[in-house]
């Protein structure tokens, strides 16, 4: 069978498959490699971990005034804004370290 017309070109398995962390490469590229995947886990663990915390709080009263609530947002949106700017940064500093590379 030959390939369709907008196929313009074709790689194979090896040209596009990366050595990750089982590889053959030094040991500071597997530490890299064992950082990031540590990052991954953090962001999947918090959000994981505050919604469980939660769910086992949902019994806990809660005031129900305009201003707890607003106050209560405030800090939400002040810790998540945090978290995303924490890690934007570290992902650009990653960025441009591979790009001096």
């Amino acid at each position: 069978m030959s390939k369709p017309d907008y196929i313009r070109h074709q790689l194979s398995e090896d040209q596009i498959t990366i050595d990750w962390f089982f590889t053959s490469k030094k040991t500071g590229h597997r530490l890299r490699q064992l950082v990031l995947i540590g990052i991954g886990w953090v962001m999947c663990l918090i959000p994981t971990a505050a919604t469980v915390g939660i769910y086992l709080t949902r019994e806990t009263i809660i005031p129900v005034n305009r201003a707890a609530f607003k106050q209560l947002l405030q800090n939400t949106n002040y810790i998540f804004l945090r978290y995303i700017i924490v890690f934007s940064v570290f992902f650009i500093s990653l960025y441009l370290m591979n790009k001096v590379k």
